[in-house]
């Protein structure tokens, strides 16, 4: 019984909140497509021969200001696809609440990509989009990470 009424308590103390953001956020996210997604060159860890990787990124962007500043809930959705055929998909949800001012936001993926011949490639990442209060102006890729899995049993 305990453990119903503090399960109970969080609904309740969290409600709030939740009706608070959908308010605020009202209509439908703003879709922006970067066609080449994140374009990179490296070698896979699989084969050891160089590749390259990308594939279309997806971002939909829901901004809107609250108690007179900036805010941005993001989900991005990337097709990964490497040029010697490893493919898989990332995504992920990250929020603004502007308080960088510094007109970016930083994520981290991490992807799970399968090879022709069922060799996984676990890929880990961070991007940046670089944005000036009216587009997203530049996209960068760094800490690029990449290692062998082999095949499952």
């Amino acid at each position: 019984m305990k453990r119903r009424l503090g399960v109970l308590a969080v609904l309740i103390s969290v409600l709030p909140f939740l009706i608070a953001s959908t308010a605020i956020a009202k209509g439908p996210p703003e879709i922006v497509v970067f066609p080449e997604g994140l374009p990179v060159t490296d070698i896979n860890p699989c084969t050891g021969q160089e590749h390259e990787i990308g594939g279309p990124l997806t971002l939909y962007v829901h901004e809107f200001e609250h108690n007179g500043r900036y805010h941005a809930n993001i989900r991005w959705h990337f097709d990964t696809v490497t040029s010697d055929g490893f493919a898989g998909t990332t995504h992920g949800p990250d929020i603004d609440n502007g308080l960088d001012g510094q007109g970016r936001f930083t994520s981290i993926a991490n992807a799970t990509l399968k090879g022709p011949d069922g060799m996984i490639m676990k890929v880990r990442y961070n991007f940046q989009i670089f944005y000036d209060g009216e587009e997203i102006t530049k996209l960068l890729v760094d800490d690029w990470t990449t290692w062998c899995v082999g095949k499952p049993n």
